[in-house]
């Protein structure tokens, strides 16, 4: 298939961490998904309606017309009889799916077609290439119409790169997230190949790190370990055992969102992969089990058999900081080696080569988002907080500036310790108390002066007749990564005067 331009770069990029070639094989079928329980703490599944009117038959013939995989005819593409046949049923349930093709029209023919034919049905004078500004248009309507045998249409429209994206995305498929808004990244599935319990050294023998390069740093029971984001950006994800205890650190790039979470589900380990589809910018992982699709912001099953079950995923405290930090605070602690069985050179951060280089030092996004909240730059970084309904983003820069942070999210206080040399940020409740910066990192002073010092785990009191403070979980996001999913999210700023 040939992508229209605005969408190449993106797709250019993603496909460099690719390790493997598309299957172009198309399944001969499509597997029946046994239906989930749903509990009244989850959002309710939704199912695609079943046809109930000739003319619904109809326009959903003509869906599967639209689009011809180029692999198959030398006439592929953008089918403009099709468009004309749209154009005549007028079927409101056929501007998703000509929303869709219109990363695909890049000649320009098929693209002045797509175009008008869009133009004649939704009033919008978007080119037909124009992917971007159709995919917000589509999700700032409040009726979008679905045609029955979409999911089907969708999978087969990406089957090309790989065939196995009908065992995510079928007809029926239980869904908390609408199917019209899941976008494909521009690689097969495990494409960007996620590590399994990759390869470490130790600390001491990491003489590739420079001091000033991020890690994810990680503190399990006693064990440390440092991910390097110029390891994590090639592969963005990692599942792997610290502690004892088996985890997985998502990274979704472009929403700047790395999260750890315990890698059980329904009490059994768990492992995740990369299933090449996104939602909101933001990464869609699925687990090896049933093939579920999980939304990787939120931890919870948003197309397949889990979704409604109430099970989501153990978010676990983890820090980004600078490798000098981590290192002096954790001097036996593990990072991972460059050596990992792939073909990769992992540049330098600084590096023009390294992955991603230009999408971290530009402003623009890669895949359209829906109802982007403006408020702050798009990949301002945030530090992102959850107190039941109750959220709150702290701008980076301004913890670190402060030092700490004092605050009360729905009733539950909470301390929020930067550093402006390292970048990190780390947050403990605090039941009640007030706390204050001092001259020595990693230490502070509740307000009757008593020190304390912070931990990966707890914030522990010199004082032996005090309970340590435990660290709750934060996330550490882009600005449009976090209120994409948590659009009512307050901000915080600092006081002054």
């Amino acid at each position: 298939m040939a992508l229209a331009p605005a969408m190449l770069a993106a797709v250019a990029l993603l496909a460099a961490c690719s390790s493997s070639s598309p299957d172009s094989t198309r399944p001969a079928s499509i597997a029946a998904s046994p239906s989930a329980v749903a509990t009244p703490s989850d959002p309710q599944p939704t199912v695609a309606p079943t046809p109930i009117s000739d003319e619904d038959s109809r326009a959903s013939r003509v869906m599967f017309e639209l689009f011809i995989d180029s692999y198959e005819n030398n006439s592929g593409g953008v089918q403009i009889p099709a468009l004309e046949a749209a154009l005549e049923l007028r079927h409101p349930g056929l501007i998703v799916p000509l929303v869709e093709i219109t990363r695909f029209a890049i000649e320009e023919d098929q693209a002045e077609a797509l175009g008008d034919t869009l133009a004649d049905l939704t009033g919008e004078t978007f080119a037909g290439d124009d992917y971007f500004s159709w995919h917000e248009w589509l999700g700032s309507q409040e009726d979008v119409v679905v045609l029955p045998g979409y999911a089907n249409w969708k999978a087969s429209l990406y089957a090309p790169f790989d065939s196995s994206f009908h065992r995510f995305i079928y007809n029926g498929v239980p869904a908390t997230i609408p199917l019209e808004g899941i976008q494909w990244g521009g690689v097969a599935r495990d494409g960007i190949p996620p590590l399994e319990n990759p390869t470490a050294i130790p600390g001491l023998e990491a003489a590739f790190l420079d001091d000033d390069e991020f890690v994810f740093g990680v503190e399990i029971n006693g064990e440390a370990k440092a991910y390097p984001f110029r390891i994590l950006n090639s592969h963005e994800m990692a599942n792997d055992v610290v502690g004892g205890v088996p985890v997985t650190l998502s990274y979704c790039t472009l929403c700047g969102s790395g999260i750890l979470y315990e890698g059980m589900v329904n009490g059994q380990p768990e492992t995740f992969g990369t299933s090449g589809f996104l939602y909101q910018s933001n990464k869609l992982m699925y687990d090896r089990t049933t093939e579920t699709l999980w939304q990787q912001q939120t931890g919870r099953p948003v197309v397949g058999d889990l979704v409604g079950s109430g099970i989501h995923l153990k978010q676990l405290p983890m820090t980004v900081s600078r490798w000098s930090e981590w290192f002096e605070k954790h001097p036996g602690t593990t990072v991972l080696s460059l050596e990992q069985g792939f073909r990769r050179t992992y540049h330098h951060p600084d590096d023009a080569r390294a992955i991603y280089f230009e999408y971290f030092h530009g402003d623009e996004l890669l895949f359209p988002v829906w109802d982007q909240d403006t408020t702050l730059d798009a990949k301002t970084r945030v530090i992102g907080l959850r107190r039941g309904e109750t959220a709150r983003a702290y701008i980076a820069s301004q913890v670190t500036d402060a030092g700490v942070v004092n605050d009360v999210l729905a009733g539950f206080a909470v301390m929020l310790i930067g550093d402006v040399e390292s970048s990190a940020i780390r947050v403990f409740e605090t039941e009640g108390r007030v706390f204050a910066a001092t001259e020595s990192t990693g230490r502070v002073v509740d307000e009757s002066g008593g020190a304390w010092t912070v931990t990966e785990e707890a914030l522990l009191p010199d004082d032996a007749a005090l309970e340590p403070l435990d660290r709750i979980t934060a996330q550490d996001a882009f600005w449009f990564g976090w209120t994409s999913f948590f659009p009512n999210t307050e901000l915080w700023l600092p006081t002054t005067g």
